[in-house]
């Protein structure tokens, strides 16, 4: 089988080529998207260099800003580059302060043994829920052009965004309002089959329409074509749609913050996990734990060919 990582990173140059070298298999391609906001060590620092069996393709295009439709657009830019590439079975997507908590042959072993499966996290739904997802989608947000502001704080920019929505309910606004779509939220993240990934960018158009001037809709936009639509329904991993995160096989803690960044006091229980990859991770927090994984995996053979 053959694997495509889609990673999207901005900071932390050191972590990122350890992440690389977990990722270094014969039978995985690794593109590489780097904020084009992201310091010019890290911009045009050689990813090639990192691996000696996969392909390595690097770019920096987008300037994403958290709660843009920039996130999705690169992640939609990720996934043309692979698909034009070749057909791959699986795409992962991750970010930069992710790791794999398996080695790349336990990681293949376990999607050959779910060949077809989606993985894509759905959170839990509820009344108050369903509200503020319908609410990214309804009104006219602002964050997409602010955030390209460098100059405007971002504490601003939400103020800004209150004051237009409050507006905008006020005077009964809906982008939407003859759209018959049903939103479903859930993490970004996810690790999706060839025919998924093609159907998505097949609707580039459309999910620019639906999504440009939202919310956060990158926490949105695949989970809604996929719920809305019988035929990927059916094929996740984990139909029940309950918060779940072994739904994407990504350990996540919301719980602990915003997401939690595991510390080395939680080594034992990432390697006790079923989940295939883990976040948040961050060296300036704590790079013990990055690498007390990197040696771990490294110790159990990773890359080691079949």
């Amino acid at each position: 089988m053959m694997h495509a990582y889609l990673i999207m990173a901005h900071k932390n140059l050191e972590q990122i080529k350890k992440l690389m070298k977990l990722l270094d298999y014969s039978e995985n391609d690794i593109y590489i998207h780097i904020d084009a906001k992201a310091d010019d060590t890290i911009r045009f620092f050689d990813y090639t260099s990192c691996c000696t069996k996969s392909k390595v393709i690097q770019s920096s295009v987008f300037k994403s800003a958290w709660g843009s439709y920039s996130l999705i657009e690169c992640e939609l830019f990720l996934l043309k580059q692979a698909t034009e590439n070749r057909k791959y079975d699986y795409y992962h997507l991750i970010s930069g302060m992710d790791l794999p908590l398996k080695n790349q042959l336990e990681i293949h072993q376990f999607f050959k043994k779910n060949n077809g499966k989606q993985f894509v996290h759905f959170s839990g739904k509820n009344s108050e829920n369903e509200y503020q997802i319908k609410r990214r989608v309804k009104y006219y947000w602002a964050t997409n052009y602010y955030n390209s502001l460098s100059f405007i704080d971002f504490r601003l920019i939400r103020k800004i965004d209150y004051f237009q929505i409050r507006l905008q309910e006020l005077l009964h606004i809906d982008r939407l309002k003859d759209n018959n779509l049903v939103f479903y939220h859930g993490s970004q993240w996810f690790s999706i089959t060839d025919e998924l990934a093609r159907d998505l960018l097949k609707e580039k158009d459309y999910i620019e329409r639906i999504y440009k001037n939202t919310n956060c809709c990158d926490e949105l936009f695949i989970q809604t074509f996929i719920a809305n639509n019988d035929k990927w329904f059916s094929r996740l991993y984990d139909l029940k749609m309950d918060d779940d995160y072994r739904s994407n096989v990504r350990k996540i803690d919301w719980s602990r913050g915003g997401p939690y960044v595991w510390t080395k006091k939680d080594f034992n229980e990432l390697i006790d996990s079923d989940c295939m990859f883990a976040r948040k991770f961050d060296e300036k927090v704590d790079p013990k734990i990055i690498e007390l994984l990197y040696e771990r995996i490294l110790l159990k053979g990773n890359n080691c060919e079949k």
